[in-house]
């Protein structure tokens, strides 16, 4: 009989699918009386809350509801332990059933349960309830399918060139069945599937360079030892020369050094090796994926990351770290079962919770773009299978080293001056571990960097580092500190830093929405550029749709297609002619005012006059020109709003200005020293900031209008999590 017959057979007879019916009525029922409730709450007005000798329609309907409630709870408490107790049964009759219990039990605690939780000291929230499920499911295949299995005399044995040799002899047979079990329990056969693999992944290749280093390593010390040996006390002493002994001691301790860091890559190597051969056998791949995710699990901590607020400010949002990489191993860890246990109804069927409900970012708008790029990312694929691979040696050495440390008595801990076999082997397994879990830290970082390069292709992701990095640079913005008892020549520091900063996020706009040049420049193209009326759309992966250099300007032509402002331009470029030249003049004509003539104020003459007329000339011109000018920007601003990208490009130019206006003046103080007759009052000079604050609000409210024109978008991290929600298997979404 089929694995599949079976457990549909012992689930009718023990009556879940009429206990299932039954829980999620009750749990329908359970939502709608909260939400009847909650209505009535809200219709009663304050004054009949406090009327407490009498109640009306409304609150008699409340304590209905509410005793209706409590019985619904009490029902729905009873159906759940007879469901759990039919669970338990079938799980008993069919082990792969409760297989598929465990990993239901662990999906929502992976998907929903880790979260971050404190106030004062941030911590990871949910972690140790995962981790006892994964445990718990581990033990639970271990106990099934390999029980009493020594996995250190099994890597022992297939470490073994002849012994593996003769494995791989019987890989042709097929894998043994057994009745409720699905797959039997590991054998011969699923042992030369093993061995096969191993004699073909390079497992043995690597053996064979971890003895050559090895006895290099003996040579080495052999060859150390003797030169040290031969360094005389002289030579020992004398530090300005070396002599051969002992430039010999130091060229044999450099290359020990390497021949020993290249050893432990290859031990690694085999142990990843031999693990992924061990996957020829599916119940061990399924036993590896869960201890893959359990060593992400036990890895979890709480990070930072950076984003801005609709508000315009930056926020350092706390984040689950490497949650993307459990969302991962979840997510393989769901197609493994799914083909080890293709008889068994799959975690999401046997889900008690009713409730259509994604987890956080699955389908969510804002990671669609970042989704669809990051998917043909080779190598951000590359780093996150690498880091899984990494992060499956954390959970199984842990496992060893569990056992190991089982096997240490008191009173060897207590001998600290002398090391067990168990002690020993605790502390390499503790290093191997250590090693493993740093690892896979430094591929996350470089998974953040691969996804931070992919966002700098998206317009939106893109503007928001730079504004972030832009903040950050302002913020450091600073002139000299401390104090002196004379004036002080202060300066401004780091303001070109943050304008090169600008700069950059600038160039987000130029690289990807076409927007080119200051505000000055762009008018000069729209007047140059005939007149096509470019259709603006949402675009999913830049928020909107880039322009070429060309097709912008044509597009600010046709918005200002019917007003003066090509007049305004060219009369604006006139009215400054005639300013420069009634400027030049007067320049002139002071020049042939004497020095006698300009101390007689009795009598002006006619330069004098001249002068006197061309200043008001100027102050005329000046003032149309003002005038003309915020006609011009007028018209222009309006058209700018037609495509936001460019808006945005163009209100830089007022943070700029704000960062250009910073300035540090030099300010006194008095301070007064000593007591009683000495107390003496000082003058004290430090160096203030005037303008840091304004320009820090100027670019506030650019990062407001930039959330506004692109939306809030996400972090990193989160952005990471939203590919694993998105590649879940077919059929298998999470559900919360």
């Amino acid at each position: 009989m089929e694995l599949r017959e079976t457990i549909d057979l012992e689930v009718e007879r023990l009556g879940l699918p009429g206990l299932r019916t039954e829980l999620a009525a009750l749990q329908h029922e359970l939502w709608a009386l909260g939400r009847r409730e909650g209505e009535l709450r809200r219709s009663i007005s304050l004054w009949d809350r406090w009327m407490i000798f009498s109640d009306t329609p409304e609150e008699l309907q409340v304590k209905g509801a509410r005793r209706r409630r409590a019985q619904v709870e009490r029902s729905l408490a009873f159906v759940r332990k007879q469901v759990d107790a039919a669970h338990a049964r079938l799980g008993e009759l069919c082990p792969p059933f409760a297989v598929a219990l465990g990993l239901a039990e662990c999906l929502p605690l992976a998907y929903t349960g880790v979260a971050v939780e404190g106030w004062l000291r941030r911590r990871v929230g949910g972690g140790d309830d995962l981790q006892a499920a994964l445990a718990g499911l581990a033990g639970l295949l271990r106990r099934t399918y390999f029980p009493g299995l020594d996995f250190a005399a099994l890597r022992e044995r297939l470490a073994d060139a002849s012994a593996c040799q003769a494995l791989s002899g019987l890989a042709e047979l097929p894998l043994a069945m057994a009745p409720g079990l699905g797959h039997a329990p590991v054998g011969d056969a699923a042992l030369g599937r093993v061995a096969e693999q191993l004699l073909g992944n390079g497992f043995f290749a690597a053996r064979y360079r971890e003895d050559l280093l090895l006895r290099r390593c003996a040579e080495l010390v052999a060859q150390m030892d003797a030169a040290d040996a031969a360094i005389g006390l002289w030579d020992r002493i004398n530090v300005f020369t070396k002599s051969a002994d002992e430039l010999m001691l130091a060229a044999a301790t450099s290359e020990q050094k390497t021949a020993e860091t290249e050893l432990r890559q290859i031990v690694e190597r085999q142990q990843r090796l031999l693990h992924a051969a061990m996957r020829a056998y599916p119940p061990l791949d399924f036993y590896h994926g869960v201890i893959e995710a359990l060593g992400i699990a036990e890895l979890l901590a709480t990070a930072k990351e950076s984003v801005i607020t609709a508000n315009g400010t930056v926020e350092q949002r706390s984040v689950v770290a490497p949650r993307a990489l459990l969302l991962a191993a979840v997510r393989r860890l769901q197609a493994v079962f799914a083909a080890t246990f293709p008889g068994v109804p799959s975690p999401q069927e046997l889900r008690q919770a009713v409730s259509a409900t994604a987890p956080g970012l699955y389908g969510d708008p804002r990671a669609a773009a970042f989704v669809a790029r990051a998917g043909a990312s080779q190598r951000l694929q590359a780093l996150r299978d690498e880091a899984l691979v990494h992060a499956g040696m954390v959970g199984q050495l842990g496992r060893e080293l569990a056992e190991v440390q089982g096997q240490i008595s008191l009173i060897d801990r207590l001998v600290f001056w002398s090391d067990t076999d168990a002690e020993k082997a605790a502390r390499t397994l503790a290093g191997r571990s250590e090693a493993n879990a740093a690892w896979t830290g430094r591929l996350w970082q470089q998974m953040l960097t691969e996804a931070r390069q992919i966002g700098a292709t998206i317009g939106p992701l893109a503007a928001r580092d730079w504004a972030v990095a832009v903040a950050a640079a302002i913020a450091e913005i600073h002139t000299d500190r401390g104090s002196s008892s004379f004036p002080k020549d202060c300066q401004v520091y780091k303001r070109e830093a943050a304008l090169a900063a600008i700069a950059s996020l600038r160039g987000v706009f130029e690289r990807i929405y076409g927007v080119r040049g200051g505000l000055s420049e762009l008018m000069a193209a729209t007047v140059a550029a005939s007149t096509v009326a470019h259709v603006v759309y949402e675009d999913p992966i830049q928020g909107y749709a880039p322009l070429g250099a060309e097709a912008l300007p044509q597009l600010l032509a046709a918005r200002l297609d019917g007003t003066d402002f090509v007049a305004l331009y060219h009369e604006v470029g006139r009215r400054q002619g005639a300013l420069r030249r009634a400027d030049s003049e007067r320049e002139l004509v002071e020049g042939d005012i004497t020095l006698w003539d300009r101390i007689n104020v009795f009598k002006t003459t006619e330069a004098e006059a001249q002068r006197d007329a061309l200043r008001q000339q100027i102050g005329g011109l000046e003032g149309e020109l003002e005038q003309l000018r915020g006609r011009l920007a007028a018209h222009f601003w309006e058209a700018l709003r037609g495509y936001p990208p460019a808006l945005l490009a163009a209100e830089l130019s007022a943070v700029v200005e704000a960062v250009d206006d910073i300035r540090a003046v030099c300010r006194s103080y008095t301070v007064t020293v000593g007591s009683g007759k000495n107390r003496t009052t000082q003058t004290r000079y430090r160096c203030d900031l005037v303008g840091l604050d304004a320009a820090l609000n100027a670019f506030t409210r650019w990062s407001a209008r930039m959330v506004q024109a692109f939306g809030e978008q996400l972090g990193y991290h989160e952005l990471l999590e939203a590919i694993e929600l998105e590649a879940a298997p077919a059929g298998g979404e999470p559900q919360s």
